[in-house]
C-alpha cells in the first residue's frame, strides 16, 4: 500500500453527488488502488457566522443535495491507472 500524502496525491474525483463518489471508491477497491478521500461540508460555520464559509456564499443557493464537496485521491503514480478504469477504458 502506497503513501498518499499531500506531496504525492492526484484528485481522480471532486464533486458532489454521493453516487458518484460511491462508484468511483468502489472501482478504485475492486482494482486494489489506494485512495484517501475527504468531505468538505460547505454550510459548515465558521467564523463567517451564519454565512458559511466564503466560497459557499452564494455558490449552491441553499440547494442541500450539494453543500457536500466529495475528493478522491490517489498517490500520483497510479493516477493513470486509476483513471483508466474509472472512465471505462480498462475493464
Amino acid at each position: 500500500m502506497k503513501n498518499i500524502s499531500v506531496f504525492n496525491k492526484k484528485t481522480v474525483y471532486n464533486g458532489t453527488s454521493v453516487a458518484e463518489f460511491n462508484h468511483v471508491r468502489e472501482i478504485l477497491e475492486k482494482n486494489n488502488i489506494s485512495y484517501k478521500y475527504q468531505t468538505t461540508d460547505l454550510n459548515h460555520n465558521s467564523w463567517l457566522g451564519d454565512k458559511g464559509v466564503t466560497r459557499s456564499m452564494g455558490g449552491n443557493f441553499g440547494d442541500a443535495s450539494q453543500s457536500l464537496i466529495y475528493e478522491i485521491c490517489v498517490h500520483k503514480d497510479d493516477y493513470e491507472q486509476a483513471m483508466a478504469f474509472i472512465q471505462g477504458k480498462i475493464k
